[in-house]
């Protein structure tokens, strides 16, 4: 099942206040302290283009001297990362970072899996556009799922929607 939780992390609302501002989304954040070391695991999405090996070095450049200061005298382990082509959320509030981008869910209330691509979201619904069950090959133009409903969800890329 999914959360919605990432908004409240104290370590996300302090990397997103400065991400932001240059066109980086955090789509997840994960801290593990180990024994004097803090392993911190960071995805990322650019707004506007395909994220690139050179983004993540920014994005590591930017974070790591911000949470040496936070971690102080621990052993820091910091990993920046893109979120692939085939994504499992964790959160909803990833529905809303990948708008416009083709998504497969299970809907427990329809008991079926749907692709389609993701219309818009909000707290409680993501509404796909040019959806398909595939199960019953039923498809369509647009579909409301609410977030009660949703058992699993993850990117689902295909060549045909690169344009």
């Amino acid at each position: 099942m999914l959360k919605n939780e990432i908004r409240k992390d104290k370590l996300f609302q302090d990397l997103i206040s400065v991400l932001e501002p240059i066109g980086i989304d955090i789509v997840a954040v994960n801290s593990v302290d180990l024994h004097g070391s803090v392993n911190v695991s960071l995805i990322i999405r650019k707004k506007t283009e395909t994220e690139t090996v050179n983004d993540c070095a920014e994005v590591y450049n930017i974070v790591y001297p911000r949470l040496s200061v936070r971690y102080e005298s621990r052993n820091l382990n910091l990993e920046v990362s893109t979120p692939g082509i085939q994504r499992v959320f964790k959160d909803y509030y990833e529905f809303e970072l990948f708008v416009g981008k083709r998504c497969r869910i299970y809907d427990d209330g329809r008991n079926g899996t749907f692709s389609g691509i993701i219309e818009s979201s909000d707290n409680d619904i993501v509404v796909l556009s040019d959806w398909k069950n595939e199960d019953t090959g039923e498809s369509g133009e647009r579909l409301e799922i609410s977030f009660a409903d949703v058992h699993k969800a993850k990117l689902d890329y295909k060549w045909e929607d690169v344009r």
